[in-house]
């Protein structure tokens, strides 16, 4: 199944690039859906098996993912917003989030953000705490006293006791340029599929190496 000849280039070639790392074509597609002023993207296994299998991804929201290797899966989305009077198509955002069978691991992403008003890094990664220990997340320590001893709880104030320690909160840059200069030069749609390529090439051998290192998801 191939993507419509009127999908951005972007998408294609994200498409193109997700079924050779993963390993096979025929079922997989980028879904779109529209909203009132934008176009999202959603890679989307049409396998009768999987086209309903979804999970649990940022925000609580359920998000339909794909199997990519031995107990991990990936959910992918591109976003385009309508620009200007024209309402002319700008990619806006791209989202790789990585599964395991019960939980989401980590992502990578890219928002479009305002050059002088930038919340945090773009690109960026986010790791979920729970994945470092193997726990599940309603399983990891939720407040800052419960990693402290109790002589060193003793010294601190309420608030600091309340205070979570929560690393998912954090956007994690993949490069220090970015990080430090992060429109240096602008993110158009060429330079977004080569961090997208990339990416993906990242997040594959990254699975691959875990996976012969004898990971048990």
């Amino acid at each position: 199944m191939a993507a419509k000849q009127n999908t951005p280039t972007l998408v294609r070639g994200v498409l193109q690039k997700l079924k050779v790392r993963i390993g096979q074509s025929g079922n997989l597609n980028m879904e779109e859906a529209y909203g009132s002023n934008s176009i999202s993207y959603t890679l989307r296994d049409y396998n009768a098996s999987s086209a309903t299998f979804q999970m649990v991804g940022t925000h609580g929201k359920y998000v339909p993912i794909v199997a990519i290797r031995e107990g991990f899966n990936l959910y992918a989305s591109i976003g385009y917003t309508n620009m200007g009077k024209k309402k002319k198509s700008a990619v806006s955002s791209v989202s790789f989030q990585v599964f395991d069978m019960e939980r989401l691991l980590f992502r990578a992403e890219w928002t479009e953000e305002p050059k002088d008003d930038m919340p945090h890094p773009q690109p960026h990664w986010h790791f979920h705490p729970y994945s470092q220990s193997g726990m599940k997340e309603e399983e990891q320590p939720k407040k800052f006293e419960e990693t402290l001893q109790g002589s060193f709880l003793n010294t601190l104030d309420t608030d600091a006791k309340s205070e979570k320690i929560d690393i998912a909160d954090m956007h994690l840059a993949m490069d220090y340029n970015i990080a430090s200069a992060p429109y240096e030069k602008s993110w158009d749609e060429t330079r977004v599929q080569e961090w997208a390529f990339k990416t993906i090439d990242t997040l594959f051998e990254e699975l691959d190496f875990v996976i012969r290192k004898g990971h048990k998801a």
